[in-house]
């Protein structure tokens, strides 16, 4: 079978609580009352794997999850979703990432607590037989999350995305944050993997940390000569800033009413859903940075990052 992209990241579930608490704290620690509670597959792989697949791109996952309910949970979820996840492995005596969405205050995304995985994000080293099912049965490959574990900066995805430029696949990237206190410049670990990635996807407070200015334009130009052809910089309800060939394309974020926003997780990873389907049908950059903005508004109207994501159809008729 040929797959469309391979997709490797980090999962985790996703607690969304959603419901109506005080506001003030001698309330607040007297109040008990019902909530709604909604489990996600999430993580940096976890919303934008089901977009792909409800876009119709032939999708799998490389990744590691725990084995206990949370992680079965997780592996249900997205197989019922219809992705591949056969090459995402089980690593025993490990618990699940939790990321907790608090939403009892009004918030739309924060706040925000977690757990952080005791595995893996994705399996290191990735073998053989999970590196050549990528390279010979994939026309793209995409990595999230690539900043969150230092314990990942190596030369090894840098080495899968070289590998798959010299098989004739496609590229892309959404390094997102580090989780953990580090010396190191984000810089300096994605140097290798960005002189192979055709697509960066990223948001602007990354991309000014990552490049150490305050200045975005000085931050696109840094990351370009890295490597790069496309970069679309996140921008929430600013908007996204589109960076081709030397020239900046910004587009104003889908009016939406505050009321009618459910909440903003996973809005991102629409938005990386929408560029890399763009991107793999050939559009020019400005039709897919539009397309990409529509999905993204899209899963505002709904809880979690997918299953208020519109179709394909209902989008272009937006366009």
């Amino acid at each position: 079978m040929k797959y469309d992209v391979g997709l490797i990241g980090p999962l985790n579930v996703d607690l969304l609580i959603t419901g109506q608490a005080p506001r003030d704290m001698p309330g607040l620690t007297r109040w008990a009352g019902p909530s709604n509670v909604i489990l996600c597959a999430a993580g940096s792989a976890g919303y934008i794997a089901q977009d792909l697949v409800r876009f119709g791109l032939q999708t799998s996952l490389v990744s590691t999850l725990a084995d206990d309910p949370f992680g079965d949970a997780i592996r249900r979820i997205l197989n019922e979703a219809g992705l591949n996840t056969a090459h995402v492995e089980s690593q025993a005596d490990s618990l699940s990432g939790i990321g907790i969405y608090m939403l009892l205050f009004g918030s739309k995304k924060r706040p925000l607590t977690y757990r952080l995985p005791t595995h893996q994000p994705w399996p290191d080293p990735v073998s053989e037989k999970t590196k050549q099912f990528l390279l010979e049965s994939h026309r793209h490959i995409h990595c999230a999350g690539y900043l969150h574990f230092p314990a990942m900066w190596n030369d090894q995805m840098a080495d899968l995305f070289q590998e798959a430029k010299a098989k004739g696949l496609t590229t892309s990237l959404d390094p997102q944050f580090v989780l953990f206190l580090v010396e190191t410049p984000w810089m300096e670990p994605l140097r290798g993997l960005l002189k192979y990635t055709d697509l960066l996807l990223l948001d602007e407070d990354e991309a000014r940390q990552i490049t150490l200015t305050t200045d975005l334009g000085k931050a696109l130009e840094i990351l370009s000569a890295l490597g790069p052809k496309l970069i679309a910089i996140k921008q929430g309800e600013k908007g996204s800033i589109l960076y081709n060939k030397g020239e900046f394309l910004h587009l104003p974020a889908v009016p939406i009413h505050e009321e009618a926003i459910v909440d903003s997780i996973g809005a991102g990873d629409a938005f990386d859903t929408g560029m890399i389907y763009g991107f793999l049908h050939g559009w020019p950059p400005d039709q897919c940075q539009k397309f990409a903005t529509r999905a993204a508004a899209s899963t505002l109207l709904g809880a979690g990052g997918t299953d208020s994501l519109a179709s394909i159809d209902n989008l272009l008729q937006t366009m």
